[in-house]
């Protein structure tokens, strides 16, 4: 493999003016752990991402933009980064791009050790891109190296091009946290000012260096630009990390080290702003569980399962949001809603997939239930399993009727037996719990890496949005340990962590992106309406999915310790209260019961039957008085639009009041009663009022006679 550029004309920048070789680099290390404990096993860049490496996005789209010669660096894994090139002919299907696979030569911590690697060894001739290993990008790359060189034309000091894309604050795409504060000329669109925008603010202000007004006479602030992390670099850019050994991450010491010092270094970094193309970074399981989405939903066409990249893959797009290979075998009562299905994968009778991705050769056996989880190659799902949220490596098997909740992910080999329930972000792996206590703890998932103090705060708003329930923190602190009783008595591997952080995949972060001081004044009332309007969109969201999770119980005939535990880790995963899963379990329960047309006693008897079977269902999440009301609310709302349960309502409450379970007292009830009175005549609400009247006067009397008896004591 040769490397040839051609004699440039002399004057100033001539390595732009005529280039015959375009070269790319791309870093097949993130030098973070987000992925672990997959990572211990194989390269990030490997992943399967909708059924395909994420290393051959990344290559596709930087041949698609006309690269020439691509250098993918390596340090972990390298072996099997090269293994992989050659056994799928991965040179041969990228034509007329030359590929060189890059070594470390000694250890390396950072991209910056990296890039120092690269520039020692000579291999970069002029002006590069610069793309992790793990970037999904359809832009196009000759405009930017066209705005690119044009201003190295005209500034001869600058460095770098970094290229972003116009996506708001909060958007999906974002690593959790992240809220980024730029700074541009809008004259030249020459990067001014890259910051963590709370670092900036204070008081509800903003509060910005004067120096910025005295840079431009059109300065531009943004929050809304997401950095794709692709780079147009010049070779002064590698000279600049040699000499300064201290730059390790790009971001947070590259750029501000540039930045700050432009009275010493003289050298300008440009930002290129990008609108309506296709660029995200998969940088944690949360990422990759949104751009797995994306991808699958088309948004980086031609980047997609049916493009087929790798040999002998037979992907088609059909009805519903289905790819499916060659060879897969789908039972008729089966329901596939969206996802990806490799070759040989087979589906039993009655199963449900939702949009989730199954590789090759995956059994899912009958009544199992797989929702937005990743399936790599020979995972096995038993009868009556359920996945919700979850990573499965290479050869995971799941017992029959075992639960895998909300951040779960197991890694190659791990076997979980029947009927085990797995806490909600847990992760396991088929190390021996020996060896995982071996590696130490400088392999913590999430204080690794430096960018990992986003994390922390974004955690922590997301946490302090709500109270956690005491029973959610006892079953994490429970599973925090090494073992693996947890994968129950048959299963195989030790518990890695539990990693219940903004990264890890089913974690719900509305508030990961609020600042911490006073909002301002301005559009406060529309913040307001634009907050509450989140908040219900994310409450009938987990109505939706716990509403469906009791009626799957009900038809199953799930023992109810099965259904407490999987409401329990949406719960945990959306952060939400006991009495939002009151408010949907009971009105589902309630929905599942004929009532029409038969007499007042059969709906009584039938009402009575589903107390008997489900009323320690809601016993488990009736916890203080708020969930009583709750409780009480849901009926009302029940039967308002049910005239066969509104006609029995003073029957239902009262079965409800002398249930085993003790789900309601006779102050609930009573506070429920003074609620309703003041409701307007010939409502609904007081006509289901008025019919409990009987009851609700017993109640009293009762109540007042105990008052009585206790004054004669």
């Amino acid at each position: 493999e040769t490397r040839r550029a051609t004699m440039a004309p002399r004057g100033k920048d001539a390595d732009l003016q005529t280039q015959e070789v375009l070269q790319a680099v791309v870093l097949a290390d993130s030098f973070a752990h987000h992925f672990r404990p997959i990572s211990i096993h194989m390269p990030k860049v490997l992943i399967p991402l909708a059924a395909t490496p994420m290393l051959e996005y990344t290559l596709e789209f930087l041949a698609a933009g006309g690269v020439q010669e691509i250098f993918v660096f390596c340090c972990a894994h390298a072996e099997m980064i090269e293994r992989y090139v050659e056994e799928t002919e991965l040179r041969r299907r990228l034509g007329t791009v030359t590929l060189h696979i890059l070594v470390a030569r000694a250890p390396c911590f950072s991209a910056g050790d990296a890039l120092r690697e690269v520039e020692a060894a000579g291999v970069i001739k002029s002006d590069f891109v610069l793309v992790p290993g793990d970037v999904v990008a359809n832009l196009q790359l000759a405009p930017l190296l066209a705005a690119h060189k044009a201003r190295r034309e005209a500034d001869r000091e600058a460095v770098l091009t970094t290229v972003m894309k116009r996506i708001p604050p909060g958007h999906r795409s974002r690593r959790a946290g992240e809220e980024m504060l730029v700074a541009l000329s809008g004259e030249t669109g020459r990067l001014l000012l890259y910051e963590d925008a709370s670092m900036r603010r204070a008081d509800g202000k903003l509060r910005l260096p004067s120096t910025l007004l005295q840079e431009t006479d059109k300065l531009q602030l943004h929050t809304d630009l997401y950095d794709t992390h692709i780079d147009i670099c010049t070779l002064e850019m590698l000279v600049l990390l040699q000499d300064n050994f201290d730059w390790q991450d790009l971001r947070k010491d590259l750029l501000p080290g540039v930045l700050g010092q432009f009275e010493m270094l003289g050298k300008t970094i440009y930002t290129q702003v990008v609108e309506n193309e296709y660029a995200a970074r998969v940088h944690d399981p949360y990422t990759y569980d949104k751009v797995s989405r994306d991808v699958m939903a088309r948004w980086a066409f031609p980047l997609t399962p049916d493009a087929n990249m790798l040999p002998g893959s037979s992907y088609r797009h059909s009805r519903g949001g289905v790819y499916m290979e060659h060879g897969v075998t789908v039972a008729r009562s089966s329901e596939v809603d969206g996802g990806v299905l490799g070759s040989g994968t087979s589906v039993g009778d009655g199963a449900l997939l939702r949009e989730s991705v199954l590789g090759r050769k995956c059994l899912v056996a009958p009544r199992a239930r797989v929702v937005a989880s990743y399936l790599w190659d020979g995972v096995q799902v038993g009868e009556g399993a359920q996945l919700q949220g979850c990573i499965c490596c290479d050869g995971v098997v799941i017992g029959a009727k075992a639960v895998v909740p909300h951040g779960v992910i197991l890694g190659p080999g791990v076997v979980v037996s029947a009927d085990a329930v797995l806490a909600p972000f847990s992760r396991y792996t088929s190390l021996s719990a020996e060896e995982v206590e071996a590696l130490g703890e400088d392999d913590e998932d999430e204080d690794d890496a430096a960018d990992d103090d986003d994390d922390d705060h974004a955690e922590t708003s997301q946490v302090a949005t709500g109270d956690a329930p005491k029973a959610d923190v006892a079953m994490v602190a429970h599973a925090d340990v090494h073992h693996s009783s947890m994968l129950g008595a048959d299963g195989v591997g030790s518990l890695w962590k539990v990693v219940n952080s903004a990264r890890s995949i089913g974690f719900v972060r509305a508030a990961a992106h609020e600042a911490e001081e006073e909002p301002s004044e301005v559009d406060d009332d529309e913040e307001l309406v634009a907050a509450e309007e989140d908040e219900a969109d994310a409450a009938e969201e987990f109505y939706d999915e716990v509403s469906m999770t009791v009626q799957r119980a009900v038809a199953s005939g799930h023992t109810v310790e099965n259904v407490t535990l999987e409401v329990n880790s949406l719960k945990f995963a959306q952060n939400r209260s006991f009495s939002d899963c009151v408010d949907a379990i009971l009105p589902t329960l309630l929905e599942g019961l004929s009532l029409e047309g038969r007499a007042k006693k059969e709906r009584m008897a039938e009402v009575k039957r589903c107390l008997s079977r489900w009323g320690g269902l809601l016993a488990r999440f009736i916890q203080s008085d708020a969930d009583q009301d709750a409780l009480l609310k849901a009926l009302q709302t029940s039967a308002e639009g049910n005239d066969a349960l509104a006609e029995i309502f003073e029957g239902v409450m009262h079965a409800i009041y002398d249930s085993k379970w003790n789900l309601l007292d006779e102050d609930a009830i009573l506070r429920w009663n003074t609620a309703a009175a003041k409701a307007p005549e010939g409502s609904e609400v007081k006509r289901l009022q008025a019919q409990a009247q009987r009851f609700v006067q017993w109640l009293q009397e009762a109540s007042e006679d105990d008052d009585d008896d206790e004054d004669d004591d």
